[in-house]
């Protein structure tokens, strides 16, 4: 089955840029799926969506967000502040999808050097998805026939890629 509206998430990624796609796919109503992998900032997007499903082969993981790296005089303030926010950004798309504390707990109590693969029945019991997927679907990849300066103009045009831009 085919969505008109629908991310294909991929495996891992960097916490803001995953938190700002997420926000995205969110306020657009899209629809996610993943055919084979998603971990780490993935599990963000793929959570964003209004129908959420993986293929049965999708191996899905989890674990606490890294660290973060800061340099000058007050570097374990600032490190520690900045790891708050990024655990805090980590977690929100989650806690906005309505998934089960203990879910959550668990999935964010895992080493960033590890990673969690819950079972599909876990995922469907906590609400991380939505639903079970016969894995016969398939993704359109958006933006087909256009070129990359029509892509990025569209993208441009709302304010969340505007910020990624400005903070590049």
């Amino acid at each position: 089955r085919m969505h008109e509206q629908q991310v294909h998430a991929d495996a891992g990624g960097l916490v803001l840029e995953g938190f700002l796609i997420a926000a995205l796919v969110r306020e657009k109503k899209l629809n996610t799926y993943a055919e084979v992998n998603c971990a780490s900032s993935c599990t963000q997007i793929l959570v964003s969506g209004i129908d959420r499903a993986v293929s049965p082969r999708a191996l899905i993981g989890f674990h606490k967000s890294g660290p973060v790296v800061e340099d000058g005089e007050d570097a374990a303030a600032a490190k520690e502040a900045a790891k708050s926010d990024q655990d805090l950004l980590f977690k929100l798309p989650f806690q906005r999808a309505g998934v089960e504390n203990a879910f959550l707990e668990k999935a964010f109590s895992t080493p960033h050097d590890d990673i969690w693969n819950p079972s599909l029945d876990e995922m469907l019991a906590a609400r991380f998805l939505t639903r079970r997927s016969s894995g016969s679907e398939y993704v359109v990849p958006a933006g087909i026939g256009i070129s990359r300066a029509e892509a990025e103009s569209a993208l441009l045009a709302e304010p969340v890629w505007q910020l990624v831009k400005e903070k590049r």
